[in-house]
């Protein structure tokens, strides 16, 4: 048996007894977007249908309202709780996530960006890969901040790494200069962005987030325009949460409750951001970052897990391996 069989069943075995070792403990999974296929950025069709499967099967999947209503009245959670949110609000969870939602009986929070499901506005981070990935092949050459960067662009790999520096750069700016820094890449790319996303790239629409099921998906707020928040003023703030939250129930109807952080590292808000979700009226607030729920954790901080498209890795993930593995490397540490 080679040793890579071997971890894996070794992995498989040890399952169980993760789970009980951590069944106190809830996991609030965070997904972004679907498609037919899996890929390195997208959770195929198939890979959620089992997901959903190990869920059913070992779980007790819950309403994150619900989570956050016990959890505010001091109440204990069921033991292998879990919840599922996402991202952003993009029109791939309408077409592959919710249909399988649907088919197990399992709730989701999803997270939406208001400007984004109007369709007027681009996420930045994706309005960086779309030029990327569309200029034409051959070598490239820019300056900005002080930062040069070259590239052939002449495989994906390239591409990515490109885009990988110009976002990891843009996501330490407020977002005029982000959008400033976007309009230098299309001059440097001589490739122009479309008004509007593509379908690829493209959210919901408000008809389609009112037609969600309510006793299903619960509908989240995460800022009108992706911002990271502590970039942003205080008034830009409260612009961005409580500007959210109204168009979400202007156009659906819906109370909004929950929020979520866009990019949700703890350096990507501030105590005044918290401040302004709390007093917007929202009962809690997630992040991006972090692991299983403690005790009696703060409802405007939760952490949350990134759910793995692997059908393998996603049950080491949820059943608490890493969990285990990354406590025992702190008490080793």
């Amino acid at each position: 048996m080679s040793a890579g069989r071997l971890k894996r069943g070794l992995a498989w075995a040890l399952g169980p007894l993760a789970r009980t070792l951590t069944g106190r403990r809830a996991r609030i999974l965070m997904y972004h977007r679907f498609a037919e296929v899996g890929t390195p950025r997208h959770t195929g069709a198939a890979q959620f249908d089992e997901h959903l499967r190990y869920i059913a099967a070992h779980y007790r999947p819950a309403r994150l309202a619900d989570v956050v209503a016990r959890l505010r009245a001091g109440e204990p959670l069921d033991d292998r709780t879990v919840v599922i949110t996402v991202d952003d609000g993009y029109a791939d969870f309408y077409e592959h996530a919710y249909p399988a939602l649907r088919r197990h009986g399992i709730p989701a929070t999803v997270y939406v960006v208001s400007e984004f499901i109007s369709g007027r506005q681009w996420l930045w981070f994706d309005a960086i890969r779309w030029l990327v990935y569309a200029a034409p092949a051959g070598r490239c050459r820019m300056t900005f901040d002080g930062l040069t960067i070259e590239s052939n662009l002449d495989s994906d790999a390239q591409r990515e790494a490109l885009w990988s520096r110009f976002a990891g750069h843009c996501v330490t700016l407020p977002p005029a200069r982000q959008w400033e820094l976007i309009g230098q890449l299309q001059d440097g790319l001589q490739t122009a962005l479309p008004e509007r996303p593509p379908a690829e790239f493209g959210g919901m629409t408000w008809e389609q987030v009112r037609s969600l099921d309510p006793a299903l998906v619960e509908v989240g707020a995460h800022t009108r325009t992706h911002p990271i928040l502590s970039l942003c003023s205080v008034e830009e703030q409260r612009e961005e949460i409580a500007g959210c939250k109204q168009a979400i129930e202007d156009r659906t109807g819906r109370s909004v409750s929950a929020f979520c952080y866009p990019n949700g590292m703890p350096d990507d808000f501030t105590d005044d951001t918290v401040r302004i979700v709390r007093e917007c009226g929202f009962s809690s607030a997630v992040m991006a970052c972090g692991g299983m729920l403690a005790a009696a954790p703060d409802p405007y901080r939760l952490e949350r897990v990134g759910a793995p498209s692997d059908v393998s890795q996603f049950r080491h993930c949820i059943d608490g391996l890493w969990e285990i593995k990354r406590a025992l490397a702190r008490r080793a540490a």
